[in-house]
């Protein structure tokens, strides 16, 4: 859940599909899930999720976690986030692994599945 604003703030699912610069870094990307959730909370407590005409509009939301997620892992192993509204969108498999506050899934190609989504 991500603090969206609107008339009031409130919450709403989102979906994470994070692509690794190396894919020996998926590993370690799972295994420090807590502390990216936590980086990605941090940065939309402070600046939530607008919602214009009744939907979320995400399109920021990658440019401002990008950054903090690298630095919470300290290196840059992450290549790209991408953010889909509601939870567990699987037509928009657009990365290489999904994380979520409970699991980390590797999910596949990236091209592949864009190409499919198309």
């Amino acid at each position: 859940m991500a603090p969206i604003t609107g008339a009031k703030q409130y919450y709403a699912p989102i979906t994470l599909y994070i692509e690794a610069v190396n894919k020996d870094n998926i590993q370690e990307i799972c295994r420090y899930r807590p502390i990216i959730i936590d980086a990605i909370l941090q940065v939309l407590s402070r600046q939530p999720i607008p919602v214009i005409r009744r939907k979320l509009d995400v399109s920021n939301v990658p440019a401002q976690i990008l950054a903090p997620i690298n630095r919470a892992l300290g290196a840059e192993i992450v290549r790209a986030v991408y953010v889909v509204p509601g939870a567990n969108a699987k037509g928009y498999n657009t990365g290489l692994f999904r994380v979520s506050a409970s699991s980390c899934k590797i999910i596949g190609n990236k091209e592949a599945e864009t190409k499919k989504s198309q």
